[in-house]
Parts: C-alpha cells; structure tokens; sequence
C-alpha cells in the first residue's frame, strides 16, 4: 500500500508534467485540469488534510508516511499551494476557483532536454556508429523519463523542429538489411543552442571541487606512520 508521501509525490509530478506537455496532446478530459498547473517560476505543493473530529471547521495535515487508507474522502481534503520566490497562494480543490491559465509552453525545456539525450545517445555504446533516428525516437527518448517524450507526436515534433533550426543534423547510411538507407542524426556542435546547452551540462558535471587540506598529502602521512 502506497504512502501519503509516495501519493503527494505522484500528483505533484502529474500537475507539473500537465505544465509541459502541450495541450494539443492531451486527451479533453485532462485538459481542464492543466489551469492547476504551476506556472513557469512556482513550484506545486500537495498536502492531504483530515477534518478534526471534536471541531469540524478545523483540521490537521496527515502524516507523510502513513499509507493511503488515512484519506478518507468524505473527511479529508487534499491541498494544493504554489509557492514562488516572490509570493504564495494556496486553492483548495474541494472549493471551486477559478486559476490563471499557466504560461504557455514555448518548447525551450524540451529542447534542452533532447540536445541532452541525443548527447548522451551519440555516447551510447547502443547506437556503436551512429544514432538512428526512428530508433532514437520511438525507443531510446522514451526511456529516458522525460514527461513529454511520452507522446510519440511531441517527440517527433520536438525533432522535426530542431532539425529545422539546424540544432540537429540529418544524414543517411547505407544499410544492407533495408531497401533504403538508414536516417541518422547527430547534433550540430557549432549550433550557439547546443553550445550553450553542454556548457551548462559541463558545468553541472564539474560543479564538485575538491577541498585542499593544509599539510603534507595524505599518502606521504601514512607511509611516515608505518614507518
């Protein structure tokens, strides 16, 4: 049985990914509930409450690790708050509101986000000599947990749009077991986008340093004290 905490977790990362995906890919039955999610800068907090039993207009949050069958519909509520830097607001979903549609969703994090895959794939022992582009697309970005790659129409979207930039470049190998050759792809180093992008990611990567210690290097202490 699952916890409030692992339960909390699911529908934060459901609200934040209804953020991402555009709503041309979602079926009309979820589109509505895209007006709840955060808007770009804010983050979404859920929090499962219980109703007191000696006063009903006052209630208690219930404890992250205790398991799902604490919520109780018809005495629990579950609360959804999105926090920014600058400020906070908070909407009850058992009270209908009315919520700011969020920020439309201009594709740069899913750029970003497929510049590093397809770096990380050209790295991938998988591709050996090159980076198919169907397999790229219908089996390697999908595994990589990113929310819209989940849709088959996003992923392809999200190429056909960065190979139009130039951030991805196109070729073709000749394979012996297909009437036609093969389409590959590989990112556009000289690309200021993609550039930038592994700059970033180098610099995530090298974020660690190493803390100097005064006094002689370890290894020379340990050899003086056997000795």
């Amino acid at each position: 049985m699952a916890s409030i905490d692992e339960i909390r977790g699911e529908i934060e990362s459901f609200f934040v990914a209804l953020g991402q995906i555009p709503a041309s890919y979602l079926p009309d039955a979820i589109k509505p509930l895209r007006r709840f999610a955060p808007q770009r800068g804010n983050s979404v907090r859920v929090t499962f409450r219980a109703r007191s039993p000696e006063d009903p207009k006052k209630s208690r949050q219930i404890r992250s690790d205790a398991d799902e069958s604490y919520f109780d519909q018809a005495t629990c509520s579950i609360v959804i708050s999105y926090e920014s830097a600058a400020e906070s607001c908070t909407a009850d979903v058992k009270i209908s509101q009315t919520a700011a549609a969020p920020a439309p969703v201009d594709g740069g994090n899913i750029q970003s986000d497929l510049i590093v895959a397809l770096e990380k794939a050209e790295r991938d022992p998988r591709f050996r000599e090159f980076v198919a582009l169907k397999k790229f697309r219908d089996e390697y970005l999908p595994q990589l947990g990113y929310v819209w790659a989940q849709a088959r129409d996003a992923c392809g979207d999200a190429l056909a749009d960065a190979i139009e930039q130039q951030i991805i470049l196109k070729g073709s190998v000749f394979n012996p077991r297909l009437p036609h050759p093969t389409t590959t792809i590989r990112l556009n180093r000289e690309h200021p986008a993609v550039n930038e992008v592994l700059r970033v990611r180098a610099a995530e990567r090298s974020a660690f340093r190493p803390v100097q210690i005064q006094g002689p290097p370890l290894s020379q202490t340990i050899l003086s004290e056997r000795r």
